[in-house]
């Protein structure tokens, strides 16, 4: 997956640690119910979402979400999880040119 720029990052902390630790892996079928009650994730905008997340799938992830449009015309979603459980949210708009 070539992501053409991070669209956000949803971290709700007090203080910031990035850590490598054996985590439970989390299984979120309903990503948006997640981000509203706080689960970390990050969003990455990119060109081609259903190739994006096809690729993500190949290389280990699991599809939460298939790609699908939202109720803002032109905006395409689509969520994995990682290998550890953690949410990935893939973003495209129609006719969004990624930055040079």
């Amino acid at each position: 997956m070539q992501p053409s720029r991070i669209h956000h990052v949803g971290l709700p902390v007090t203080d910031l640690e990035l850590l490598a630790v054996d985590v439970q892996r989390s299984t979120w079928d309903e990503p948006i119910a997640a981000l509203r009650a706080g689960v970390s994730h990050t969003a990455w905008t990119v060109d081609d979402l259903d190739d994006a997340h096809a690729r993500a799938v190949e290389a280990g992830g699991r599809s939460v979400w298939t790609p699908r449009d939202t109720p803002e015309p032109g905006l395409r979603i689509a969520f994995v999880a990682d290998p550890d459980g953690n949410l990935v949210e893939l973003l495209s708009r129609d006719g969004e040119a990624p930055p040079t």
